[in-house]
């Protein structure tokens, strides 16, 4: 009974090992790509914002001005810029994965954010109620907590969803201006990517590790049970 018990304690570790590595897998973005649900390949439209130019620019990696980039509109420090988007169809995600640039501390952090935020519609009504993301940011992105970004004027930061796995089809992102130096300002976006929804359920034990271990396991029970019997 105790070798049982210990046979199904190291099951368990291996159910939950797999599980592990099935929302890690979910979790990679390696850089900004072309095939997240918010890129423009699979669908995604501008729907309204009040940019200076490519909003759209916001949603694909290469491209129109500074070859890809959006600048927002110049409104002073503290103002808020949105762009407002579409998917082809409504879409599932677990956070997002953001890319910015501003023009470095010689320049006192010019075109750089304070604050991003990212609403969603998820029963089309045209009201942007459900807050998906909120995070405070250092115009300085050399200190910003978890940016992964090799130079200090880059900002790479992986936000998960403040409320799980959501659904919508139209979005709204917000930036908040985080300097003031004239004349040229507002925020600089580089790219916002989709990360896929993050796993729920355990996933079943059809992968050939599960199925070794299946087999395993009922050869052992098999063999305990012609030692039983012949005890």
């Amino acid at each position: 009974m105790k070798s049982l018990i210990k046979l199904g304690s190291a099951i368990s570790g291996v159910v939950l090992s797999l599980a592990t590595i099935e929302v890690a897998k979910a979790d990679i973005v390696p850089g900004t790509v072309s095939t997240d649900a918010f890129d423009f390949t699979q669908g995604t439209v501008i729907t309204n914002d009040d940019t200076i130019i490519d909003p759209i620019n916001t949603f694909r990696t290469s491209g129109g001005f500074e070859d890809g980039h959006t600048l927002m509109r110049n409104g002073g420090l503290g103002s808020i810029s949105f762009i407002e988007f579409a998917t082809a169809s409504p879409v599932t995600i677990g956070g997002v994965k953001l890319f910015a640039h501003n023009d470095g501390e010689f320049f006192d952090f010019r075109r750089a954010m304070s604050n991003f935020s990212l609403l969603a519609d998820t029963n089309s009504d045209s009201v942007f109620e459900t807050v998906v993301a909120n995070r405070n940011i250092n115009p300085n992105y050399a200190l910003q907590t978890g940016n992964n970004a090799a130079l200090p004027e880059d900002l790479d930061l992986t936000i998960p969803s403040l409320v799980g796995n959501i659904t919508a089809q139209f979005w709204r992102l917000e930036v908040t201006q985080g300097s003031d130096i004239q004349p040229f300002e507002g925020v600089r976006l580089v790219e916002l990517d989709a990360l896929p929804f993050i796993p729920t359920s355990v996933p079943e034990l059809t992968s050939v590790s599960g199925i070794a271990l299946v087999s395993a396991l009922g050869a052992w029970i098999k063999r305990k049970q012609k030692a039983s019997k012949y005890a």
